[in-house]
């Protein structure tokens, strides 16, 4: 796998587990207008995610690359299972 596609992983993983915590810590309600907070994260990932690609094809010139928008949210979706389970032995 190439290291672009792991630091893609790598930061899709960390903007859930960090927009999570400030959510968590903030104590925000786990509801939002009726939305899970967790499935707002994951959203406010997969836009970063795809707005990064089209900055790349706009600015870099380098293309809309479908493979690393993927690797984010497959970061971000990993994020949200490590946060899941952090949740679920803490509270025990």
């Amino acid at each position: 796998m190439p290291l672009d596609k792991i630091l893609h992983f790598g930061v899709g993983f960390l903007l859930y587990v960090i927009m999570y915590g400030i959510y968590y810590f903030a104590n925000i309600p786990v509801f939002i207008m009726g939305v899970p907070v967790e499935l707002i994260v994951l959203i406010n990932v997969v836009v970063i995610g795809i707005v990064k690609e089209f900055a790349d094809k706009e600015v870099k010139h380098s293309g809309f690359n479908y493979f690393d928008m993927l690797s984010t949210i497959t970061g971000g979706i990993a994020g949200l299972f490590a946060t899941m389970f952090f949740m679920i032995f803490v509270n025990i």
